[in-house]
């Protein structure tokens, strides 16, 4: 017997989705699991409750997928949250939800679950253990503390966690928080198209994400000038846009790295893998990654990447295989070698309709499990 249609609602703070022009990264991962979801179970819904919605988002039916908008900073869009839930039950019963954390938006989610028999499926896209990932919220030292730790207790009223990296899953099983914890990356989408054509041209050392004090880019670009003392062919782009720009510009602006770095800003997801192909390496120095999608990115397109041991990126980067975990990268055939290899572990780890299937997978099995 063919088994029922599933509403599945995810709660995500991701509020890309709604920006103009081509379909962001978000949305199409979104149309992703709405087509596998629909061949697990036909006539199945997929419903996203995005927080902290900016004012002119209007609710989007795409690739059967419905995003619901939910305004406000993260207080009012937290309150208005048990509303949009309600909202989106009415509509049709809700089999299973999902949280893109286990902080505050699964603790709201959890409470209205509760009172409607609705297993919890929570997320967990970085390493909280991890000191540095700590000390990232804008919260106050005693209150950020308070919060992992609330988060941490929390975890066994959920009906199982997803995270996106191994080293995570073994500290969350060794310390007993919770026993049904499940390593699903986030699907790389870029992982299914063609590579582009490599062009020539001087090296490129390449640095693609948020320009924020996770991704230390004071390292990068202490990296970068020690290359540039020594090489003066090699060329420093800069992709993305982030309150850390105007700190490194400046600092790019001194000698060795003066007039060799630039800083392109945004630059759409479309347009990701021409820059990926015509670079040399893409250099990491991230504090702490979630899960490091751009390095899959970069990967997928067969270039070889340069990263610090941590979480999420370790899964990714294969030392001496795909890249180098801080290590030096100045050997074109070993380059050439490490992206193949880089682009057939991404192709086969993270193929976008696999980690799809697992991940909805796994949403309809907390939901069955909920009716049992």
């Amino acid at each position: 017997m063919t088994a029922a249609p599933a509403h599945v609602v995810q709660v995500g703070i991701d509020t890309s989705v709604f920006d103009t022009g081509a379909a962001s990264d978000t949305l199409i991962r979104q149309r992703l699991y709405a087509r596998h979801l629909d061949a697990l179970r036909p006539g199945s819904r997929l419903t996203l409750v995005v927080l902290g919605a900016p004012t002119y988002a209007r609710e989007i039916s795409d690739g059967g997928v419905h995003v619901v908008p939910v305004p406000g900073g993260r207080v009012g869009s937290l309150r208005a949250l048990p509303v949009a839930l309600a909202r989106a039950r009415g509509e049709r019963s809700i089999d299973v939800l999902t949280t893109q954390t286990i902080f505050e938006d699964a603790w709201v989610a959890d409470r209205f679950a509760r009172r409607h028999r609705i297993p919890v499926v929570g997320q967990v896209h970085f390493d909280f253990f991890e000191p540095a990932a700590r000390g990232a919220s804008r919260m106050t030292a005693l209150a950020n503390r308070a919060r992992f730790a609330i988060g941490l207790r929390r975890l066994s009223r959920l009906a199982s966690v997803r995270v996106v990296g191994t080293r995570l899953r073994q500290r969350l099983l060794a310390g007993g928080w919770h026993d049904r914890v499940f390593v699903i990356p986030v699907p790389v989408t870029m992982a299914a198209l063609p590579r582009p054509a490599v062009t020539s041209g001087p090296p490129v050392v390449l640095f693609v994400g948020r320009l924020a004090p996770q991704k230390d880019l004071g390292r990068w670009l202490a990296v970068a000038a020690r290359v540039a003392a020594v090489r003066d062919d090699v060329e420093f782009h800069v992709l993305g846009d982030g309150p850390s720009r105007a700190v490194a510009e400046a600092r790019a602006a001194s000698p060795p790295l003066a007039g060799r770095v630039v800083f392109h800003g945004f630059v759409p997801f479309d347009e990701l893998p021409a820059r990926y192909a015509s670079a040399t390496a893409l250099l990491l120095t991230s504090a702490y990654e979630g899960y490091g999608r751009v390095a899959a990115e970069a990967a997928a397109m067969g270039l070889p990447v340069v990263a610090p041991a941590i979480t999420g990126l370790e899964d990714i980067v294969v030392d001496g295989v795909t890249g180098f975990l801080h290590e030096p990268l100045d050997d074109a055939n070993l380059r050439r070698n490490m992206g193949d290899a880089g682009a057939a572990v991404v192709r086969k780890r993270f193929d976008p309709d696999e980690v799809a299937q697992a991940w909805v997978s796994l949403l309809l099995e907390e939901g069955d499990r909920g009716r049992g």
